[in-house]
């Protein structure tokens, strides 16, 4: 069989034929082959609609017969130019030449099958199973989003100060207990490369009218992780696919929720005005307002501290009682260690700047019946076989910061009140007293208000009136007679 009939010319001229139809008498243009010779042939077809004989595409085709069955396989488009995708006709003709040779081969040696499909078939199974494998390495958006906050820690944020150093509101915890709450729920098993904007809106939607705060950090948090994603190598995200967290003005996110983040929050305000109307107090209000932690009254502690005292043990319910007894945040007490409570015999805790909000040590006076919860965590850490830390649920970790708030929210159904509210009923109480310096009570909370001066020339840590603040707290929150007019019953819901 004679090989490379066709000519250069030939290729680049090749377009339909002009030809009449025989059952209308109608002139029309149809395709046809050009035939270079070793199998290998142009195939000239017609576009849909084709109305010139240069409305066409050109494609190179490999005819063989196996077993009696005539064949063909594409070689790929005609290419003309260099950047064109397909073959130019050198090309076409090695891969002919190269498909002889498997088929000569194949019937020297006598096998049944087919080699080009069975080329054919180990190429599709070596696609498949490279795919496959690249699905197996894209990981869950929880495993990414926890890979990218513990980055982050040891990094930097956007002000160039370190999370531990900083420890606001963009802190690390703030991202984790905000994803774990909102996102993880929803997305948290799913693929990096299977979100898309049906999912965000699935995250956002039940809280974007009843939290808008939350829901637009939540957003922003979930187009951080996926543009991360996005830019990862290789990469996490399909190529050239927009990112369904970025909030675009008028965009699809928008439509689908409804509404702008300002309108969110507008309405949000309309609400709580009504709630006030309907019972709720001003000051409840206006923390939800101001997106601050609602406290409980500090009249309603005492009552509180007594349902919480007939509740049967657990570390969370003591976390909670220290929490409230210490001023302290959350994570202050939960992540404490017992060497931290054996400063000053027993009397004193040091929680290290490690753990605190502005990077320094902090010394909390402690009463009586801290000392005693203390006591009586040692006993239980050497009943789950030892640990370091005072309120552990197992000898290597500690209770989780949500433990004592879940607890408090079972208590106080309905209230909202929060752990860090706690922080703000004392100062209110240590207010009403008129008989402690403002510069110690707010030392309690380890809030430092004095400027350079006079933290250069007043450098006493108030530490004996501290104390006595804490006494005074103590013995407030754990009386057993308080009037009637300040005790509010406090329901229990049936989880508790």
């Amino acid at each position: 069989m004679a090989h490379s009939r066709l000519k250069t010319k030939e290729v680049e001229n090749a377009k339909l034929k002009p030809a009449t139809d025989k059952t209308t008498g109608e002139a029309k243009l149809i395709g046809h082959m050009l035939s270079d010779g070793g199998n290998l042939f142009l195939k000239v077809a017609a576009k849909a609609g084709a109305t010139r004989p240069t409305d066409c595409t050109r494609s190179w085709v490999f005819k063989y017969t196996w077993a009696g069955v005539t064949k063909a396989r594409g070689l790929g488009a005609l290419k003309l130019v260099e950047n064109d995708k397909g073959r130019t006709m050198v090309e076409a003709r090695e891969e002919a030449g190269r498909l002889r040779k498997l088929i000569d081969d194949a019937k020297r040696e006598g096998r049944n099958e087919d080699p080009i499909e069975a080329e054919t078939a180990a190429k599709a199974k070596a696609i498949e199973t490279a795919r496959a494998a690249e699905t197996k390495t894209v990981p869950t958006f929880e495993a990414f989003a926890e890979d990218v906050i513990d980055a982050m820690e040891l990094g930097k944020t956007k002000t160039g100060v370190p999370w531990k150093k900083r420890k606001q509101s963009s802190s690390s915890d703030q991202w984790r207990n905000s994803l774990r709450d909102h996102a993880y729920p929803h997305i948290g098993q799913m693929r990096l490369d299977e979100i898309d904007l049906k999912d965000v809106v699935r995250v956002l939607d039940p809280i974007w009218r009843e939290k808008p705060e939350t829901a637009s950090r939540v957003r922003g948090r979930i187009e951080t992780i996926l543009n991360k994603a996005a830019a990862h190598e290789p990469p996490y995200r399909p190529k050239g696919i927009s990112n369904p967290a970025a909030w675009v003005k008028g965009g699809d996110l928008q439509e689908k929720l409804g509404c702008t983040p300002r309108q969110a929050k507008k309405a949000w305000r309309t609400t709580l005005s009504r709630e006030i109307g309907e019972g709720k107090s001003k000051e409840y209000v206006r923390a939800k307002e101001r997106g601050n932690h609602v406290g409980m009254p500090y009249t309603d502690v005492p009552a509180f501290l007594r349902e919480l005292h007939r509740l049967p043990f657990s570390v969370e319910a003591r976390a909670l009682e220290t929490i409230i007894l210490t001023a302290c945040r959350s994570s202050e007490i939960c992540l404490s260690e017992f060497t931290e409570f054996e400063h000053d015999n027993g009397h004193t805790l040091v929680i290290p700047g490690a753990r605190m909000k502005r990077d320094m040590t902090h010394d909390v006076p402690l009463p009586d019946r801290v000392r005693e919860i203390v006591g009586e965590m040692a006993e239980h850490a050497k009943a789950i076989g030892g640990s370091k830390y005072v309120f552990a649920l197992g000898p290597t970790y500690p209770v989780a910061s949500y433990g004592p708030l879940r607890l408090l929210q079972k208590l106080c159904p309905g209230k909202e009140y929060t752990t860090h509210g706690f922080r703000a009923t004392f100062r209110t109480w240590v207010s009403k007293q008129r008989r402690f310096t403002y510069i110690a009570a707010e030392l309690c909370l380890a809030h430092e208000k004095r400027d350079a001066t006079q933290e250069r020339y007043d450098r006493d840590d108030y530490l004996d009136e501290r104390r006595e603040i804490m006494e005074a707290w103590a013995a407030f929150c754990l009386a057993t007679d308080a009037p009637a007019d300040n005790v509010v019953p406090i329901k229990r819901s049936d989880a508790a």
